[in-house]
């Protein structure tokens, strides 16, 4: 009985190190990509004053057509430990194409799937007779990094058709809530931006042409809101898996207190009956 409980205690404290790792890699995770989102909210009002000086007023975001061909950029996971993550993003979709079925002569959207976990979504698309176009989710919080996966997803995307994200976006308390987010631009708006110097923010642009800044401008504009989309996926993830592993670390304490107090008692009753033992023997008690 002491030996069980023994290995079980050393098993379970050899892997709280490894949970508390996980755990703080999660919340360093989860910081830096909220306070990479304040950033991209600052750096976008930046240039949409510029906007207004170049036209006198910010184009407003156009409501697409519903008969418009449909490009759907579903952001998945990056990594696992995410519990229902994926699980919350898949009714959603599936709540949108019901609804895309239910009208007459609509096609059906092209997909492309940003996850690392593409398996998990195989079987929800073949219900929908849908072949997803899969990218790898290669994203390290920089503009250099989401202008070249915004390439990738503009490859496989249909140009003038209406381009729609389904992520989870992050809210506060560790919540997140998947939602369907229309683009003010079209997918060739993503892949306008030349490839630039590695960096966390596109190159300075150095021109007098109001024309071409204004335009230079909107292309900047596009590849930052698929940015800060990745960027708000990044945050809801690294809050879940943060929550999921410290209720794991939370029950690993637990259990590794309730088996100290277990192996205590054992070893207690162990000890008195060798001191019993002891103690017949010695013809102390009978």
């Amino acid at each position: 009985m002491i030996e069980e409980t023994k290995k079980r205690l050393e098993n379970i404290q050899a892997i709280e190190p490894y949970l508390n790792a996980m755990r703080n890699t999660s919340l360093g995770s989860w910081k830096t990509a909220l306070n990479r989102i304040q950033a991209i909210h600052r750096y976008r009002s930046e240039l949409l004053e510029i906007l207004d000086v170049l036209n006198n007023e910010v184009e407003s975001q156009p409501v697409p057509d519903p008969a418009t061909p449909q490009n759907w950029v579903v952001i998945g996971s990056q990594k696992g430990l995410v519990s229902n993550f994926n699980r919350h993003l898949l009714d959603l979709l599936e709540e949108e194409i019901e609804d895309l079925t239910a009208r007459p002569q609509t096609a059906l959207p092209t997909v492309i799937l940003i996850s690392n976990r593409p398996s998990y979504f195989y079987s929800f698309f073949s219900k929908y007779t849908l072949q997803p176009e899969i990218v790898p989710f290669d994203y390290n919080l920089t503009h250099h990094s989401a202008a070249r996966l915004a390439k990738k997803v503009a490859s496989f995307a249909s140009d003038g058709s209406a381009l729609f994200y389904f992520y989870n976006q992050y809210a506060k308390s560790q919540n997140s809530i998947p939602v369907r987010q229309g683009s003010y631009q079209t997918a060739a708006a993503l892949k306008t931006e030349k490839e630039t110097e590695r960096g966390s923010w596109p190159p300075y642009l150095l021109d007098s042409d109001a024309a071409l800044l204004w335009e230079k401008i909107h292309d900047m504009l596009a590849t930052l809101e698929f940015q800060e989309i990745l960027t708000n996926s990044i945050a809801s993830e690294n809050a879940f898996r943060h929550r999921i592993l410290e209720e794991a670390k939370n029950n690993t304490d637990r259990l590794i207190s309730e088996l100290s107090i277990e192996l205590a008692m054992a070893r207690k009753k162990e000890i008195t009956k060798e001191i019993q033992e002891l103690a017949v023997a010695a013809g102390l008690v009978q």
